[in-house]
């Protein structure tokens, strides 16, 4: 659990997990409970702003539906309010235009779903502590250690057409 994945002096994640259908946003937080972070959920993205306007969190877990357009404008008002924090995003797929500008935007950990609670766990551990180290040494300057071009850990990729499917796990350069 947490402790065996920290040396945060013994504080734990604090995650807002941001999904419209409640049993998946319900099923996110238990596992990440379970996993030892502290865990608030929203149905939508006016909630998840508001909230991380007001508060502290380390960690984002997202899902792009199908309006792809929307969910980037999401992502860019999220950063542009939180710039240091760490976002999971998740998506049935993605598209040519839609990964880079993920990136683009700083979001390094995208997975696809359906993915596997220890999957997001896992990942959303692995942003929390990226995102606190990045905050201890470049003071919240993201951007100082962003990757040009990240490199996929963890995960496969498959193409058809214009296409590309990712499945992964993390992104190294962080």
């Amino acid at each position: 659990m947490w402790q065996e994945h920290t040396e945060w002096n013994g504080s734990r994640p604090s995650v807002l997990v941001m999904h419209e259908d409640e049993v998946i946003r319900d099923s996110y937080s238990s596992a990440l409970r379970q996993h030892g972070c502290s865990v608030q959920s929203v149905r939508d993205g006016s909630a998840a702003l508001s909230l991380l306007k007001h508060n502290e969190f380390d960690v984002l877990v997202t899902d792009l539906h199908e309006s792809r357009d929307e969910g980037i404008q999401f992502l860019q008002e999220t950063l542009r309010v939180r710039p240091w924090l760490g976002v999971v995003v998740l998506s049935s797929g993605f598209d040519r235009q839609v990964l880079p500008k993920i990136y683009e935007l700083g979001c390094t950990c995208v997975l696809e779903r359906p993915v596997a609670l220890a999957t997001l766990c896992q990942s959303v551990i692995h942003e929390a502590r990226a995102r606190k180290e990045l905050e201890s040494t470049h003071y919240g300057f993201i951007a100082d250690r962003l990757p040009e071009k990240p490199m996929v850990i963890g995960g496969d990729m498959e193409t058809d057409g214009d296409t590309i499917r990712f499945n992964l796990l993390s992104v190294a350069g962080l």
